[in-house]
């Protein structure tokens, strides 16, 4: 029983120290009328969170967003529903600045199921989505109006 009891406690401890090593932003990014709201999870060199964009005319695609962390970029992949109601699984790569973060873009290639940039066509360009570090309030304020 003492030594269920002292298991139990250091896993606690582990997953506390583990915890220690997070850290949760929250972004807003506006292209024109459509709004997007982004969490970025941290981790040492992870990443996970969820990316939600309201466009003006089509609706609200949302997804979760997972990778790692290289440098000041944070590379993955988004899984999400489309507005047509398919799944779709897309590379996904911000650059980090201060405090915004700049949605990367690309060709988009394919092989063996798995989808990619194809190196050299990465761009970050100020047509799409930069993305403003807004506070946890105004995140939850943000969340609310999209839905």
């Amino acid at each position: 029983m003492k030594w269920i009891f002292l298991t139990i406690i250091t896993c606690g401890l582990i997953a506390c120290e583990q915890d220690k090593n997070h850290k949760t932003a929250y972004y807003k990014g506006v292209k024109k009328k459509d709004i997007a709201l982004l969490t970025v999870n941290e981790y040492e060199d992870r990443f996970y969170g969820t990316y939600v964009v309201k466009y003006q005319n089509y609706g609200t695609e949302s997804g979760k967003i997972e990778g790692e962390k290289i440098g000041d970029t944070l590379k993955g992949r988004i899984k999400y529903v489309s507005y047509g109601g398919n799944e779709v699984v897309a590379p996904f790569l911000l650059l980090k600045s201060n405090e915004t973060l700049k949605l990367g873009s690309g060709k988009v290639s394919v092989l063996l199921g798995i989808t990619f940039f194809v190196p050299n066509t990465i761009q970050f360009n100020d047509s799409v989505f930069q993305f403003k570090k807004i506070n946890e309030n105004i995140a939850e304020d943000l969340k609310n109006e999209m839905n």
